[in-house]
């Protein structure tokens, strides 16, 4: 879905877009040191865990942040709340034109 936004807009989704790329790594990096000290598994099934835990968050990464562009802003936020990144913090944050946006796209089904 195409959606134009404005200047102020846009500045405001290049800084939510960095800190919610900031919590999705740190969760990552949670699950990674989850996997590594999982007692009773072997280095190899800890070994296997840890690139599914990477190869899935990466494909998260490239569908919420990859190629941000003006077009595709509101697919990034339909990303971001899909992976429960849109946290109030953040979206408290945002000016008003992009929190309106924001709210259009939590009522997305």
């Amino acid at each position: 879905m195409a959606h134009s936004i404005s200047e102020s807009a846009w500045k405001d989704f290049r800084a939510l877009r960095e800190e919610a790329l900031r919590l999705l790594c740190e969760r990552a990096l949670g699950e990674v040191r989850t996997a590594i000290e999982v007692p009773g598994r072997s280095e190899h099934e800890r070994f296997r865990d840890v690139l599914r835990i990477v190869n899935r968050r990466n494909v998260d990464v490239a569908r919420a942040f990859d190629n941000p562009r003006r077009s595709g802003v509101v697919a990034h936020l339909v990303a971001m709340r899909n992976l429960e990144l849109l946290t109030p913090e953040l979206v408290g944050r945002c000016g008003p034109a992009l929190r309106d946006l924001i709210h259009k796209v939590e009522q997305f089904d």
